[in-house]
């Protein structure tokens, strides 16, 4: 079990700071209970473990990744059908 800190929350979404070329997760966000700004070190009576929406980021992150396996497969053949096709004039 997570410690019961709003980082930890299924209700509990970072801010984030946008730099010249990346994002920058800051240590505020917000309580979707609540509707105010938290910090993420703090705790609350609404407390729900985010496991849950961990578990649903992790299957999509496999699905993206087995599709681009499937795309880089798709673009090897095609490669190397034109690799035989040079072979062979």
């Amino acid at each position: 079990m997570k410690k019961p800190i709003c980082n930890n929350c299924y209700h509990y979404t970072a801010y984030y700071n946008q730099r010249s070329f990346d994002y920058v997760r800051m240590k505020h966000g917000a309580c979707s209970k609540h509707k105010v700004p938290k910090r993420d070190s703090e705790t609350c009576e609404h407390f729900k473990c985010n496991q849950q929406k961990m578990q649903i980021r992790e299957e999509a992150r496999l699905r993206h990744l087995d599709d681009a396996l499937v795309s880089i497969n798709d673009i090897a053949k095609i490669l190397r059908e034109q690799y035989a096709n040079l072979q062979e004039d």
